[in-house]
């Protein structure tokens, strides 16, 4: 069993936090930026989002990048409801915490879940 821990910072306090059984569920981030109220404000918040991803004997880190469609989803709907997402940290499965922006993940070589494979080579 593997488990997604998301937490949401917003001016050092933890706004939203979700930890998922990974077994009966995916994209732990969406699930824990739902859980944010809706700011009515103008100003957009700022926010940092850390998703760490435990491995089957909790014993190390793996990886918990987000996918393409967790990055489409904070791209276009997090802005709507209020929110910026200035950082983003993530586990690697050499155990190390990566820091990384909307725009570099954009950018960069892009993560696509088992699930979401098996769902494109149907479409084929």
């Amino acid at each position: 069993m593997q488990f997604l821990n998301i937490i949401i910072l917003f001016d050092p306090l933890v706004i939203s936090e979700n930890n998922l059984d990974i077994s009966n569920s995916y994209h732990a981030e969406v699930s824990a930026l739902n859980k944010l109220p809706f700011n009515s404000r103008k100003k957009k918040i700022n926010i940092d989002l850390v998703v760490i991803r435990v491995s089957r004997a909790n014993t190390k880190m793996s990886c918990s990048m987000p996918c393409i469609g967790c990055i489409n989803y904070m791209l276009n709907v997090i802005p709507i409801r209020g929110y910026r997402i200035k950082k983003i940290f993530y586990s690697t499965d050499e155990g190390e915490m990566k820091e990384t922006t909307l725009n570099e993940l954009m950018n960069n070589k892009k993560h696509i879940t088992k699930l979401m494979k098996r769902k494109l080579l149907h479409e084929i």
